[in-house]
């Protein structure tokens, strides 16, 4: 049995690194990308800084649990797997919403849900939120 604290805690502390970095480095970007591409950058990098200070603190404030590392082969593998099924797709210019219908499903499978009116409802939200927000308030293309 494993600690998770100094795991979560050090997964935290990257995230906040990580979009710090980012932050940092849409200042590089050329003069033409300020005012598009840096800002949505700029925009993640705040989101994801405040979210792990926020889950870092959370972190810090409760109690350590045990985990056993390993103990479900099968479900890990499985994830890693689905993971990789998930970007090959992508990658395949199958696009973004076709790719993760089965993505979610197969992960909610995989975490024991087996609701699908409420796993259907969840994807849809899902699914258009990642729309609205991205494709729609950002103007970000959609792979």
């Amino acid at each position: 049995m494993v600690s998770k604290k100094p795991g979560e805690l050090a997964l935290a502390a990257f995230f906040v690194f990580l979009g710090i970095v980012l932050f940092v480095s849409a200042a590089g970007f050329p003069e033409r990308a300020q005012t598009s591409t840096a800002v949505y950058v700029r925009f993640i990098a705040v989101a994801m800084v405040i979210l792990a200070a926020v889950d870092f603190v959370i972190s810090l404030r409760k109690e350590s649990a045990k985990v056993e590392l390993f103990s479900n082969k099968k479900f890990f593998f499985g994830l890693v797997g689905l993971m990789l099924a998930y970007m090959i797709l992508l990658m395949l210019n199958v696009g973004f919403m076709i790719a993760t219908i089965p993505f979610l499903a197969a992960t909610a499978l995989l975490l024991g849900y087996r609701n699908w009116k409420i796993m259907g409802i969840s994807f849809v939200g899902i699914l258009l939120a990642t729309y609205f927000v991205f494709f729609r308030l950002l103007q970000v293309p959609m792979p």
